[in-house]
């Protein structure tokens, strides 16, 4: 077995004791292998093929994780995470990707989407896009996008 790949899941699973736990270690997972990926998470419960804006990638779906991977020339490249998963909409559910922004979000005028993309490396940008909001206008479900550098 690969010692990044082993080194990478000890680290995903030391990090879930961390103060809000490890949705999906972004940076370990970022422009590996399907393959390589799947020794992190497991076997996924779909893969198929789909359209990204640098052309046609496979994609991987993760149950377990509610996450989708999106390959772009054999290289993990897009992570969607879908729902809340107990996360704040803000910066501070930046820990659960394994991941720290360099500077402050932007905002779309609705305040329905931040985006980050002054991030670490492996990760380019990170998107939070609310998708539903309670009773008080609260968002209570998003979705989380994580682009790796190419």
């Amino acid at each position: 077995m690969n010692k990044t790949i082993l080194f990478s899941g000890l680290l995903f699973f030391t990090l879930i004791g961390c103060k809000h736990r490890v949705v999906v270690d972004a940076p370990a997972i970022l422009r590996h292998s399907p393959e390589e990926v799947e020794a992190i998470l497991g076997k996924p419960d779909s893969t198929y093929a789909t359209e990204t804006l640098a052309g046609p990638a496979l994609a991987q779906h993760f149950k377990m994780y509610n996450v989708e991977v999106e390959y772009v020339d054999n290289k993990a490249s897009y992570i969607s995470v879908k729902g809340p998963h107990g996360l704040p909409f803000s910066e501070e559910a930046l820990e659960a990707f394994n991941a720290k922004a360099l500077g402050e979000p932007t905002k779309s005028p609705d305040e329905k989407v931040m985006r980050w993309i002054k991030m670490q490396a492996p990760i380019e940008a990170i998107s939070f896009a609310a998708t539903h909001y309670d009773s008080l206008q609260n968002v209570d479900n998003f979705t989380v996008t994580i682009i790796g550098r190419k």
